[in-house]
């Protein structure tokens, strides 16, 4: 349990909670039993609850892993009343972490998000999540840069499986982030009525941030599926040139074929003049005038 202290604002961070933790929260902060329930073991659903001296969030955060190329929710569940903010999360968290080693190392900082109140410590601490959303975005944006430029190189079919992994990552990372837009709604709505008034115009932020994050996942959702439509046909065309090339040429030697077929029958064992060797260099000749006439049909009829 980690405690940064300023005028009459306290945030206490718990990792890894235990029942010690809950009946902590329980005999110093008076949480209803229900609400505490909701920490151990971890939720799965995203929510804002107002309570009457205080508000309960659950958040969950992508986590994108650069080796798997998996993104996973991690939870945050944060309690707010009038003079403490309390997160309780299960293992590591960056953008958790790192405010809150910010926030205990520089006295400025430590004035500036504290001074405000509550409220305005809570703001801070969604936008530093959704900045931390940004740089897994700009991953993103540089595999579909990649895949884009690998695809105009002839690579489609390796590009197949990267596409699939890119519309993955995007997916699970709009697929986490969707109900915060509605938690930062309620906030928007009953958030000043706690905080004050003043409150309502950084609620109001948030939802913007928000919104710009949602629109650039959605503007990569498109992107992929333009660029897995694009090459789904440049390889569909590549298929269709090959069956073309092998139509032809299987149309070439059909009648080569049925030529060699008539002389190799037992007539050439009747007929004496076919078994000369003037008449074997004869058929070549003819084989091979009659492949050349194909050949030059089809480049006539630009097939070829």
């Amino acid at each position: 349990m980690k405690q940064i202290a300023h005028k009459n604002l306290t945030w206490i961070d718990i990792e890894q909670p235990t029942e010690k933790d809950v009946e902590f929260l329980k005999k110093n902060f008076h949480f209803h039993p229900v609400v505490l329930a909701e920490v151990i073991p971890p939720s799965r659903r995203s929510k804002v609850e107002h309570y009457d001296h205080f508000l309960f969030m659950v958040l969950h955060i992508p986590v994108f892993n650069p080796v798997k190329r998996t993104t996973v929710p991690a939870e945050l569940d944060i309690f707010v009343t009038k003079t403490h903010l309390i997160t309780v999360h299960y293992g590591y968290l960056p953008p958790l972490d790192g405010f809150l080693k910010k926030c205990g190392a520089n006295a400025a900082l430590k004035e500036k998000y504290f001074s405000e109140g509550a409220g305005a410590l809570l703001y801070h601490l969604v936008e530093q999540i959704f900045n931390f959303y940004h740089p897994q975005l700009s991953y993103v944006n540089k595999n579909i840069d990649v895949i884009e430029e690998q695809i105009f190189k002839g690579r489609e079919k390796a590009m197949i499986h990267q596409i699939s992994l890119a519309k993955r990552e995007i997916l699970d990372f709009r697929r986490i982030i969707r109900p915060q837009h509605s938690i930062l709604e309620s906030l928007l709505r009953k958030g000043p009525k706690f905080f004050g008034a003043e409150m309502a115009i950084y609620f109001s932020d948030l939802i913007g941030d928000f919104d710009r994050i949602f629109n650039t996942l959605d503007h990569y959702k498109e992107t992929i599926e333009s660029l897995e439509h694009t090459n789904e046909s440049l390889v569909s065309n590549k298929l269709n040139e090959m069956m073309r090339l092998l139509t032809i040429f299987s149309t070439i030697l059909l009648p080569l074929s049925f030529i060699t077929q008539i002389f190799n029958m037992t007539m050439t064992a009747t007929v004496d003049f076919l078994n000369t060797p003037m008449m074997f260099w004869l058929i070549n000749i003819f084989i091979l005038f009659v492949g050349i006439f194909m050949y030059a049909f089809f480049k006539l009829k630009k097939w070829l």
